[in-house]
């Protein structure tokens, strides 16, 4: 029987408009049963499983279009830098050369894969991603220092090294035979543990170096020699989440007002190495750095480094000299931008380095790092060789 189209396209929308209520019903009604067993203990549908892989991945790729440009990560310093960090935040539930993830951990659903092959199923580009924003419902957190791309590279330098780590070289690059940091090393992080004294300083060193010896790499600060009351109100901030630092905030959390204090005297009273690592000397840039530091950039409203930073003119200013120039540029840049701005001393910094163009900062950078350890800011800089 004939039929006009219209009453023919009425009818069709009509089923579908009904089939689309049944299954809404239906999956609000599956869902609000509790029928789905979200214990860990049981494994996701094979669909579920695929189609939550296949998001996951097309999402990876999608996001991390357009990343950062990565520095060199061959770089033996960076690997590493990202090896000491690895090793208390990544083997814990991935495991390490030298340890397998927890038994707890184990049981988590996904279970947190070992990473010795990741480079080969992502790029740099799309690991960078992973690391700095995490995974929703895995427990993988994104990084916990906002901004702080500068943190992320390491690791992802290390992920890139992991299948040629033999367990013999992440022992010699992390000081650790187990794997993490834990209570035979004197030190957890883990609640009701009591770290000890010998334990912290080990683990500070690993990153910041032993008394005379230079940090594990350019990016990382050297403590030797430092203001104990700067390093005392440094912790304070990462604590309160005031600084911004993915390896130092999960580190400050842990430790009471005493211990900070106990640390900072002893790295305050600790003989720093004679000069930092300076990878490109320069003595143009070294002069147009000292110009700066001691007269500064006064159209550019720009004052002199040694108005607050030469001799003991407040010990709540770092001792800049026997900083590395690479640390010192990352810190400028990092005020530049607001990413370290959230206390009052760090808003002067901020209302200093925002006037400061990028050939300002790395002037000032290499001119600070060519003093010799406890120089006097104004002091004729001379040209740091590799050092490495």
């Amino acid at each position: 029987m004939w039929r006009p189209k219209k009453f023919k396209a009425q009818r069709t929308a009509f089923y579908l408009i009904v089939f689309t209520a049944i299954g809404i019903m239906g999956a609000a009604g599956f869902v609000l049963s509790g029928v789905y067993n979200v214990a860990a203990s049981v494994r996701h549908f094979s669909i579920t499983e695929y189609v939550i892989k296949v998001v996951l991945w097309r999402s990876i790729a999608f996001h991390s279009r357009g990343g950062p440009e990565a520095p060199d990560l061959t770089d033996p310093d960076l690997i590493r830098l990202g090896a000491n960090h690895f090793a208390t935040g990544c083997a814990p539930c991935h495991g390490s050369p030298v340890r397998d993830g927890s038994a707890a951990v184990q049981r988590m659903y996904p279970t947190p894969p070992p990473l010795d092959h990741v480079r080969d199923d992502f790029d740099t580009s799309e690991l960078f991603w992973i690391v700095q924003n995490g995974f929703k419902f895995t427990g993988m957190p994104a990084w916990p220092g906002e901004g702080r791309e500068d943190e992320v590279w390491p690791l992802v330098a290390y992920l890139e090294h992991l299948p040629e780590t033999s367990p013999a070289e992440f022992a010699a690059m992390t000081g650790q035979t187990g794997g993490t940091f834990g209570p035979q090393h004197g030190l957890d992080f883990g609640v009701g543990f009591e770290p000890t004294r010998e334990g912290l300083l080990r683990y500070c060193a690993t990153c910041h170096g032993e008394a005379g010896a230079r940090p594990v790499d350019g990016l990382v600060p050297a403590l030797a020699g430092q203001n104990a009351a700067y390093l005392r109100r440094t912790m304070e901030e990462y604590r309160l989440n005031q600084r911004q630092s993915g390896m130092m905030e999960t580190v400050a959390t842990g430790l009471d007002a005493e211990t900070i204090a106990e640390l900072a005297a002893h790295f305050s009273q600790a003989r720093p190495a004679d000069r930092p690592v300076q990878r490109t000397p320069d003595a143009e840039s070294i002069e147009r750095g000292r110009e700066i530091a001691l007269h500064g950039v006064p159209k550019e409203r720009v004052p002199p480094c040694a108005s607050c930073h030469s001799g003991d003119r407040s010990d709540q200013f770092p001792r800049l000299t026997g900083l590395s120039a690479r640390y010192i540029k990352v810190q400028l840049q990092l005020f530049h931008d607001g990413v370290r701005a959230q206390s009052p001393y760090a808003e002067i910094m901020h209302n200093v380095a925002r006037h400061m163009d990028e050939a300002q900062m790395e002037d000032v950078a290499a001119y600070i790092a060519s003093l010799p350890a406890g120089a006097a800011i104004g002091a004729k800089g001379v040209l740091a060789g590799e050092g490495r």
